[in-house]
């Protein structure tokens, strides 16, 4: 049975980080089933594999002054930010048991959160050679996965109503010609839904997507 993790208070990285590691290594072994965690972060930047270190914008030392956690992850990608307001997704797959490709893993993903965003009348699509969800050229969701032997871990981000404050510190992705958006601004005057909200229209879309029979969701 494909489980459901859902967080209702911000958690840190390096917990849920850890969580990923040990589920995806008893994934492989087979000893539990897929799932998928659904929550937000703590403000934290997080440095994937492709990092440079000239995309962050101030000293380490002056992210915790800030109140921001800084960390190196194995995620593909670049820099990010995670902070309350923006639900992040994990979900931990067998893309073989799903007879999916990385590609088509990367583009299920980005078609998941396009359809869900389509809920709320945001029209979003993707750029070819960039991973990612944008409105127009704003950047309102970012993936970043590792997968070996088949089994995926980290995931995405969707920013609904978050500070984007913290991606001035940084060149997020390390795409420094557009800018990062929210659900908030591109709803304008019209009322943005919480995380928790959002979580709720998100996750029937990402079942349907990727066939997913009748899942067992807890709430922590």
């Amino acid at each position: 049975m494909f489980e459901v993790f859902i967080y209702k208070k911000p958690q840190n990285y390096e917990i849920i980080y850890q969580l990923q590691s040990e589920w995806k290594e008893k994934l492989k072994e087979g000893t539990v089933n897929e799932c998928l965690y659904l929550l937000e972060h703590t403000p934290t930047f997080t440095a994937g594999r492709q990092f440079q270190k000239e995309h962050l914008l101030i000293p380490p030392e002056v992210c915790n002054q800030r109140g921001i956690f800084f960390t190196y992850t194995d995620r593909g990608g670049d820099i990010t930010y995670h902070g309350p307001g923006q639900l992040v997704g994990y979900p931990i797959l067998n893309l073989a048991s799903h007879q999916m490709t990385l590609h088509q893993y990367i583009r299920k993903l980005e078609e998941t959160i396009i359809d869900t965003l389509a809920h709320y009348h945001i029209s979003a699509h993707t750029i070819k050679s960039l991973t990612g969800v944008w409105v127009q050229d704003r950047k309102i969701s970012a993936i970043g996965i590792g997968v070996k032997n088949s089994i995926t871990w980290h995931g995405f981000s969707i920013n609904i109503n978050l500070d984007l404050t913290p991606f001035q510190w940084i060149i997020p992705c390390g795409i420094s010609d557009k800018k990062v958006t929210s659900l908030k601004n591109e709803l304008n005057n019209f009322t943005c839904p919480t995380v928790a909200e959002f979580t709720k229209t998100f996750l029937p879309v990402f079942i349907e997507k990727f066939h997913i029979p009748e899942p067992y969701i807890i709430e922590i």
